[in-house]
């Protein structure tokens, strides 16, 4: 875009703005979402050792998670690479990774306003796991996709995770 063509697109959306305003039109704030995939990433990391025993290969526990089993997140805010990391747990305790931390913003808040935060596993994705979280309430699974849109799923668990294009998918209600 040249400088003139930004210059016109940036007056028209300054005039838009202008007559809403005058006419007394705001535009409401989205309401956040009640329930959205996210995804869990680091999954090709070891777990920290506790007290020199083995805590589970995070790898291994995606495979053996099953779709709707209970997840547990815990802030992290002594991690020495982001204060905001929240730790994604299977329901055997084992960590399988992390909310990708673009997202973290979204539990953060909730937590901050009081809400109650329930999660569940979702499916193995490259590199990683997808998740389904709630708020103040449960969540529920999405529909399934078409089969041949999903890869076979124990097999990308150590892929790349840009090859995956669902997460913060939100299906409609129904």
């Amino acid at each position: 875009m040249s400088g003139r063509t930004r210059g016109v697109a940036m007056g028209k959306a300054r005039l838009l703005s202008q007559l809403r305003a005058k006419a007394g039109v705001t535009k409401a704030p989205t309401p956040p979402p009640s329930e959205l995939t996210l995804a869990v990433v680091g999954a090709r990391f070891d777990n920290p050792r506790r007290k020199g025993k083995p805590t589970g290969n995070r790898q291994s526990e995606i495979l053996m998670c099953e779709p709707g089993d209970p997840i547990t997140l815990e802030h992290e805010p002594k991690n020495e690479h982001d204060q905001n990391a929240i730790a994604v747990y299977s329901s055997r305790r084992v960590q399988i990774g992390y909310i990708v931390a673009d997202r973290t913003v979204l539990i953060h808040k909730a937590w901050g306003e009081a809400r109650e935060v329930r999660a569940i596993f979702q499916e193995p994705i490259v590199g990683g796991a997808a998740i389904r979280v709630a708020f103040d309430r449960d969540p529920v699974l999405p529909p399934p996709r078409p089969a041949d849109h999903i890869p076979e799923a124990r097999k990308m668990v150590g892929g790349s995770p840009d090859a995956w294009d669902g997460v913060d998918y939100v299906p409609p209600d129904e």
